[in-house]
């Protein structure tokens, strides 16, 4: 975990050394992180992978609306809309998201700083899976099997709402480092400095529950938004180690 916070502090400070200064921060762990003096500088590292992303999703967008448009079967030609309406809600999602993690960096660099360079690499990782969509679609010459094909390997490889799971990686592990430092987890998220990662989850959808000293669970309400219905992920935490219940 060391070398990696290094390497992000490397990483980000030759993404924005180029266009203003920096100024360099230790944390508490003793690794350095470069921080841009103005947000609006820090906003030109991550800037660029937000544009090339949007301009991705609307390319896939653009040609699921028209295969909808021109396939026969209704069932297929639906879940083409339904995916191009997800697509363009996530999209906006993240946008949102890293746009706020940016000015959050300039608050707490050292969380956000590593928090900040998962986000642009999930980012980054899924521009690429978009692409192979919208070449999927666009060659697809109609075929309503292709395009189902497409849209099924697509939402295994892409996984919607990523970035909530992400968020939600970086509480669990802050519980987790909680415990190993205390032998005890908290009794609340409040403990933990993790306020923005809530707020950005919506608090209203996560609810933590301390089991016991060494254990808890911490549920984040799915698709229909609402806390304790079935497509709830619910991860349990004990003795310093996380796990999604399957």
């Amino acid at each position: 975990m060391k070398n990696y916070l290094i390497i992000t502090s490397l990483v980000m400070s030759t993404l924005i050394s180029s266009c203003c200064r920096t100024r360099l921060v230790t944390c508490p762990n003793g690794n350095p992180v470069s921080l841009a003096k103005t947000l609006r500088c820090q906003l030109k590292q991550t800037d660029p992978v937000v544009r090339q992303f949007q301009a991705n999703v609307k390319g896939a967008v653009d040609a699921l609306n028209k295969v909808s448009l021109e396939l026969t079967d209704v069932n297929i030609r639906s879940e083409a809309i339904v995916l191009k309406d997800k697509l363009t809600n996530d999209g906006q999602t993240r946008e949102t998201t890293i746009r706020a993690a940016v000015a959050a960096m300039q608050i707490n660099p050292c969380e956000m700083g590593q928090a900040l360079m998962e986000l642009l690499a999930q980012m980054n990782k899924d521009i690429t899976e978009v692409q192979k969509l919208t070449l999927t679609i666009e060659s697809s010459n109609k075929s309503a099997l292709a395009v189902q094909n497409a849209i099924n390997d697509f939402e295994v490889a892409y996984s919607l709402g990523s970035i909530n799971g992400t968020l939600i990686v970086r509480i669990t592990r802050a519980l987790d480092d909680y415990f190993l430092t205390n032998n005890k987890y908290p009794s609340s998220l409040q403990e933990l400095d993790v306020a923005y990662f809530v707020s950005q989850l919506r608090a209203e959808r996560l609810s933590y529950k301390l089991i016991a000293s060494n254990r808890y669970e911490l549920k984040y309400a799915g698709l229909d938004g609402v806390i304790d219905t079935i497509d709830d992920k619910i991860h349990i935490g004990k003795d310093g180690t996380t796990s999604l219940r399957k």
